[in-house]
């Protein structure tokens, strides 16, 4: 069983656009690199229009912890972003 599924509590998957000067400071890389430590799962790309979106997964103080890490480190480039939040029901149960 995957350490993403004996998470206790609720998961949660946020998808996510930035906006502002995003690409080009390395947001991408710092993403990964947060997810990574975190113990989240998920994808981060650059778009055509120069904002940065993405999706991250996992335990929801997880998930919430790297939106905080986000804010930290870019909020002078951010513009704008948008978050979509679902709740994931975590069907891995032990036997």
């Amino acid at each position: 069983m995957s350490a993403l599924a004996k998470a206790s509590g609720v998961l949660k998957s946020v998808d996510y656009e930035v906006f502002g000067r995003v690409q080009g400071v390395c947001f991408r890389m710092y993403t990964e690199d947060e997810a990574r430590k975190m113990g989240v799962v998920g994808w981060v790309k650059n778009t055509r229009q120069g904002t940065v979106t993405g999706q991250v997964q996992g335990p929801e103080d997880k998930v919430n912890a790297i939106s905080l890490a986000f804010h930290m480190v870019f909020l002078k480039d951010m513009t704008e972003e948008t978050w979509r939040e679902q709740k994931l029901k975590n069907s891995c149960s032990a036997s």
